[in-house]
């Protein structure tokens, strides 16, 4: 009971509310300019677990609908292809927590501009919305030096969310689509030998665990 007396329920309801928000509004277009960003994230974790297992990037390119595909060449397959998913959790949860700490705030979307500067660059194909990315973390950087804390918090919070949450609308996509067999789950099936539903049910499990871990975590008193 003392732990539960510890929460701080108030930002609790808060980050719930956002959660359902953004699940409400998630078809439309208000959430484009996140997703961009949270969609080239995916993408580019696909492109440095590449570079880090000894492979080598060929191709990053996004379309107007968000899809995206990252082409590569030698490296581990399937640590490449769960590095999607992974990549896209992890730095939802790095840009969630970096709201409340004030401290890495901007040195954790300085971070995310050079990955974006250095990809986009390099490889992208698709260089307007690179662009557009690019001026979405410059403008997270002055709301971060310029807005009033609280406020700029909350966008932090909100762009974590979606990143984290994309996980799983990012693998149902994946799970249902037409070209499902060049999907980064059906490469993981046939890599791991454990069929595709199985790994939707386990990022299922890990992304709504870790979501309950961190928010709980985050705001205890």
């Amino acid at each position: 009971m003392k732990k539960m007396r510890n929460i701080d329920y108030k930002e609790l309801f808060i980050t719930t509310s956002i959660i359902f928000l953004c699940l409400l509004i998630w078809d439309t277009k208000l959430l484009f300019p996140l997703k961009l960003l949270v969609t080239l994230l995916h993408e580019i974790s696909h492109a440095i677990a590449c570079i880090l297992t000894g492979g080598r990037v060929l191709e990053i390119d996004i379309n107007s609908e968000l899809g995206g595909k990252c082409l590569s060449e030698d490296g581990n397959t399937f640590i490449i292809s769960i590095a999607g998913y992974f990549g896209s959790f992890l730095f939802g949860v790095s840009i969630f927590y970096s709201s409340y700490k004030t401290n890495i705030k901007a040195p954790l979307l300085i971070f995310l501009l050079i990955i974006i500067l250095l990809f986009s660059a390099n490889i992208l194909n698709n260089k307007f919305l690179g662009f557009i990315t690019i001026l979405i973390v410059i403008s997270l950087l002055l709301i971060v030096k310029l807005i009033p804390g609280i406020i700029s918090n909350y966008i932090l919070r909100i762009i974590g969310l979606i990143s984290c949450i994309y996980v799983l609308f990012d693998m149902k996509s994946d799970i249902f689509s037409k070209n499902y067999y060049l999907s980064d789950v059906s490469t993981i099936a046939e890599l791991s030998g454990i069929p595709y539903y199985v790994w939707g049910i386990i990022w299922l499990i890990v992304t709504i665990s870790g979501l309950l871990f961190l928010i709980v975590k985050v705001h205890k008193k």
